[in-house]
Order: structure tokens, then sequence, then C-alpha cells
């Protein structure tokens, strides 16, 4: 007769192991989101998230992996916005793990991102306008028949 351990978190063990591939192969993304969101998801899961971690069980995913793997990316040369949703999608898949009671928290939550470089919007010098609006003028005249 099979032993059954009772964890007193609640979690099974049996669902600890799954794979996070196995979870984002059962995960529809999005399904309230726009079909481009969805795809960028998807791309997002194929060549950022599951590289890393698609083999792992979930339950071996360490916040400090997480926090490595940012840092990584970073060392790759590639952006804060290109990091930062690459980054969006990993805690999405851990949410749905917790909710569906295969983990107890979700180890991507709280990770430090790069700071995204905020800048000065362009705008035109009010001489530029001007020279703008002179040189699109209408004339004056009525073309609206009186």
């Amino acid at each position: 007769m099979k032993e059954e351990r009772v964890r007193l978190d609640g979690i099974d063990p049996e669902l600890e192991r799954t794979t996070v591939r196995t979870l984002t192969d059962a995960l529809e993304v999005g399904r309230h989101l726009k079909p481009k969101t969805i795809a960028s998801y998807r791309s997002l899961l194929s060549s950022r998230v599951l590289p890393e971690f698609g083999h792992r069980e979930l339950r071996t995913v360490k916040p400090s992996e997480v926090t490595a793997w940012v840092g990584a990316m970073i060392d790759a040369g590639l952006g804060p916005s290109h990091i930062r949703q690459a980054h969006v999608v990993l805690p999405m898949v851990f949410d749905v793990a917790v909710k569906d009671g295969y983990l107890l928290r979700n180890p991507a939550s709280g990770t430090r991102l790069p700071r995204m470089e905020h800048r000065e919007a362009a705008y035109f010098e009010p001489r530029v306008v001007d020279r703008i609006v002179d040189a699109v003028r209408v004339p004056t005249t009525s073309w609206w028949p009186c």
C-alpha cells in the first residue's frame, strides 16, 4: 500500500515535481489579451524562459536563479524593455502554479529589474513650428459658397 504524504502547507509533493515546460504547455497565456500580445508572450516563452527554466521542476527554481537569469540577459546586452518583457512571462507561469496549488510562493516575484531609461520627448522649437505653419498655410480666401 502506498503511503500518502501530507504536508502542512497543503502543497501536493507530486505537483511540485511538474516542470515549468509542462505548466506552460497547459497554460493558455492570456485568453483575454490581444493576439499580438499572446504571440509576443509565446515568443518570449520559447526564446527566453523555456531554454533557461523549461526542464526544471517548479519546486527547484529559486529567486536567486531568476535574478541570475535577469543578470545574464543584462550581460548579453539585452535592453531593459526586452528584459522586463521576458520577466513578465515567467511570473505569470509561477502565478498559475501558486493559484493551482503546485507551489506555495512565486520565486519570480520581487525580482529587481533594470531601470527603463526615460527620455525627454523631442519637441520642435517655436520658430520651427512657425516655419512649418507658414509652409502649409491655406490661403485665406473663402471657398465656402455664400
